[in-house]
C-alpha cells in the first residue's frame, strides 16, 4: 500500500502537468471543431484523476496553512478550479431534446467544483481569498449581479495579476538559466496564479449561476405550460370585397365633397386604391388586357427591311472614308520605300556638274 502511494506521488506532477498542457490546447481549439469534444472529455478524465489522486493521498487537511506546503504542492490547489471551467464548457447537442436538463447538470457539477475551490482556499487562509470574498459568491442569490463599482474593481484586480504574472514568467525565465534557480520567485508565481484562478472562479459563479436559474424558469413555465417554443399558425384572414374604382367615381366623389384621406387619394389616382384590392371595373380590365395584348405583338413583328436614304449616305460615306484611309497608308508605304533606297544627300551630287 505505501508503495502504491509513493507511485501515486511521484505521477501526480506528470499527470498534473499533462492535464493542464491539455487545458491550453482546448482553450486555443475552437468550439466547432470536430477535435473539440474528444479534447474536452480526455481533459476532464484528467483533471477528475487528479481529484481522486490529491483526495487519496490527503495532501490538503483542515489544521494547515498554504505557508505548510511546499511549492510543488501548491499547483495542486487548482485541481478543482480547472474541473469548474471544464464542465463550463459542457453542452449538449442542439438536436438533443433534453438539451436544457443535461446543461443543468454541468451547471452543477461546474459549480461543485468551483466550491469546492472556493473552500480550499478559505482552509488554507490564502491572503487574498479572505473570508468576505468567498461568503460574497457562495451566497450570491440567483439573478442578483454585483454594480457597476464591484465590477469596475474586480476587473481591475484581474488586469494588475495578470501584469503581475507576465512580469513573474519573465523572470522566472531569466532564473532558470542559472543553476539551482530561484525557489521564492516561482512560488511567488504560483501564488499569483493562484489568485488569477480565484478572480476567474467569481466571475464564472456568477455568471453559471444566472444561467441555472434562467433554464429552472424556462423549465418550471415548460412544465407549468406557461412557455410553449412552438409557433402558433397564424389566424385566418378575412376576405374582403372587391374595391372597383373608376376616374369617373373619383371625380364624382370630389364635386360631392366626400371625405377621403390624402393618401388614399394618391393610391386611387395611380390606379391601386386599398393594397390587393382591383381598382378598375370589369370593362376597363379588358380594355387595358386587350391593349397590353396588342403592344406586345407589335414589338414581336419582325421589322421592315427597306433601307432609307439616310442610311445609303451614310453606307456611301463609310465606304468613302475607308477608300481615304487605304490610299493614305499607301502614300506613307511609298514614302517609307523611297527612304529606304536613296540615302539622304544623293540629290545634291546629280547637281554638281
Amino acid at each position: 500500500m505505501a508503495a502504491q502511494v509513493s507511485l501515486e506521488a511521484e505521477s501526480l506532477p506528470v499527470l498534473f502537468q499533462s492535464a493542464v498542457d491539455a487545458h491550453t490546447r482546448l482553450l486555443s481549439t475552437s468550439a466547432m471543431s470536430e477535435e473539440y469534444k474528444p479534447l474536452r472529455d480526455a481533459t476532464i478524465e484528467k483533471f477528475e484523476l487528479l481529484r481522486t489522486l490529491v483526495r487519496s493521498l490527503q495532501l490538503f487537511s483542515a489544521n494547515e496553512d498554504h505557508k505548510e506546503h511546499s511549492t510543488a504542492s501548491l499547483r495542486f490547489v487548482l485541481v478543482s478550479a480547472y474541473l469548474g471551467d471544464l464542465y463550463s464548457r459542457c453542452n449538449a447537442a442542439p438536436t438533443d431534446l433534453e438539451r436544457d436538463t443535461k446543461r443543468i447538470g454541468f451547471i452543477n457539477q461546474s459549480l461543485t467544483s468551483l466550491r469546492d475551490f472556493l473552500e480550499l482556499l478559505r482552509i488554507l487562509q490564502f491572503p487574498f481569498a479572505t473570508d468576505d470574498q468567498i461568503d460574497f459568491f457562495l451566497q450570491m442569490k440567483p439573478g442578483v449581479r454585483r454594480n457597476r463599482d464591484q465590477r469596475i474593481a474586480h476587473m481591475k484586480e484581474i488586469s494588475e495579476t495578470e501584469t503581475k504574472l507576465r512580469e513573474l514568467g519573465q523572470l522566472l525565465e531569466i532564473a532558470a538559466q542559472q543553476p539551482g534557480g530561484d525557489e521564492d520567485l516561482l512560488r511567488e508565481h504560483h501564488l499569483a496564479f493562484i489568485q488569477s484562478w480565484f478572480l476567474k472562479a467569481g466571475e464564472l459563479w456568477e455568471m453559471l449561476t444566472t444561467e441555472l436559474n434562467m433554464l429552472q424558469q424556462m423549465q418550471q413555465m415548460r412544465a407549468t405550460g406557461e412557455l410553449d417554443l412552438r409557433r402558433a399558425p397564424p389566424p385566418p384572414a378575412a376576405r374582403e370585397a372587391p374595391l372597383v374604382l373608376t376616374r369617373d367615381m373619383v371625380q364624382q366623389m370630389a364635386l360631392e365633397n366626400q371625405s377621403i384621406t390624402r393618401a388614399n387619394f394618391k393610391l386611387i389616382t395611380r390606379g391601386y386604391g386599398r393594397i390587393g384590392a382591383p381598382t378598375m371595373s370589369i370593362e376597363e380590365a379588358l380594355m387595358s388586357g386587350n391593349a397590353c395584348c396588342s403592344l406586345k405583338n407589335c414589338m414581336k413583328k419582325e421589322p421592315h427591311t427597306h433601307t432609307t436614304e439616310e442610311e445609303e449616305e451614310a453606307k456611301a460615306r463609310e465606304a468613302e472614308s475607308d477608300a481615304a484611309a487605304d490610299a493614305a497608308t499607301m502614300a506613307a508605304r511609298e514614302l517609307d520605300e523611297y527612304k529606304d533606297t536613296v540615302r539622304r544627300g544623293d540629290g545634291n551630287r546629280y547637281n554638281m556638274g
